[in-house]
């Protein structure tokens, strides 16, 4: 489970709507959906995490946000000069802030780098109904970005090139393309993307869950989840393997060696999130 040390007052014990997870130094770092801050845990052993700030430090308090104040950052990933990106979602106007964290032998250098996408935002939105990024991975200079759609609005990967990340607001330039991505169906609910991961032989690893819903904004049960394999350029499926028993998988990490780690949203903030351990053989 993703427990925490808390280190203020009012802080909560755990990670409750993780949604994001990569590793780097030997440490798994995780962001969730509602809060602003970055959680570390150690990659090997049952050590509670850490948390360190990323936004708003004046409303750290780790108390269950309202659903219209949460900042929805969904994934993270490492860049290739060794930060990392949290990203956030970007299915509101409260929800375009993301955050680049540096690393000094492997803890996160406070403060972040606050990282507004708005003019990128903005250009995808022009590819979508309903913006709702869920996913990130790294591949060479290019970033990719799942966008989850739902009952109303189809799925797809965006390429983002990484050139463009510069300064503190990421341009509507940066955008390259959009690839259809279809996962199919079970029991007549899509399988939509909730985070990537990438592959050393350059195919991507996509978490996808069915959640009965046609809104990017309100939440739906959680009837199925899978784990694929696709080349992101042409997201044919190289393979498709449902979860069982089904919990909704919002973070994944795949390691060179095949082992399979994947964060959950446990849907609610009175319980802490599981941290699952699988393998993709």
């Amino acid at each position: 489970m993703l427990d925490v040390a808390p280190s203020r007052p009012g802080e909560r014990a755990f990670v409750a709507a993780a949604s994001g997870l990569c590793e780097s130094h030997g440490q798994l770092f995780v962001v969730a959906d509602d809060e602003h801050t970055l959680a570390v845990f150690p990659a090997h052993g049952s050590a509670p995490g850490v948390r360190h700030l990323l936004l708003r430090p004046d409303a750290q308090d780790h108390s269950p946000m309202p659903k219209k104040h949460k900042p929805d950052l969904e994934a993270i990933c490492l860049l290739p000069n060794g930060d990392l990106l949290a990203l956030p979602s970007g299915s509101a106007p409260n929800r375009q802030a993301g955050a680049i964290i540096s690393l000094h032998e492997g803890r996160p250098v406070v403060p972040s780098r606050a990282v507004d996408f708005t003019p990128l935002f903005e250009r995808l939105r022009e590819e979508t109904g309903q913006l709702n990024l869920e996913g990130a991975a790294v591949l060479g200079q290019s970033l990719w970005l799942a966008q989850r759609g739902n009952n109303a609005t189809a799925s797809a990967l965006f390429e983002i090139d990484l050139r463009r990340f510069g300064g503190d607001e990421v341009p509507a330039s940066a955008f390259r393309r959009a690839v259809p991505l279809n996962l199919g169906d079970i029991d007549g609910i899509p399988l939509t993307p909730t985070d990537l991961c990438a592959l050393d032989d350059g195919r991507l690893a996509v978490s996808a869950v069915c959640e009965d819903t046609a809104d990017a904004y309100l939440d739906g049960p959680c009837s199925a989840a899978a784990l694929a394999v696709l080349e992101p350029g042409h997201p044919v499926l190289h393979r498709l393997e449902e979860l069982d028993p089904v919990f909704k998988v919002e973070g994944l990490l795949v390691r060179p060696d095949g082992v399979v780690w994947m964060v959950c949203d446990a849907d609610d903030p009175a319980r802490a999130a599981p941290l699952l351990e699988g393998r993709l053989d």
